[in-house]
């Protein structure tokens, strides 16, 4: 694997060009802080893909399977 950040071009990964747009989520609601249940991980995939995100940042803590599986999509 090769990779490079270019001024013109953003990130290149073994040659080819992947646009970087990302988010930050915190598993969390109000009101039932972090005990999500799996629709509630859909929901905010289902927002974070709605707004062309390509990258996610998962803040501070293991986050449940579910939803890395959801990433894996």
């Amino acid at each position: 694997r090769s990779y490079r950040i270019d001024p013109e071009r953003g990130f290149i990964l073994n040659g080819k060009e992947y646009p970087l747009r990302g988010v930050s989520r915190h598993q969390d609601r109000w009101e039932i802080g972090n005990a999500l249940l799996p629709e509630h991980h859909r929901e905010d995939m289902d927002l974070i893909c709605e707004v062309g995100a390509t990258t996610i940042r998962l803040a501070h803590y293991q986050n449940d399977q579910y939803f890395y599986d959801l990433c894996d999509e």
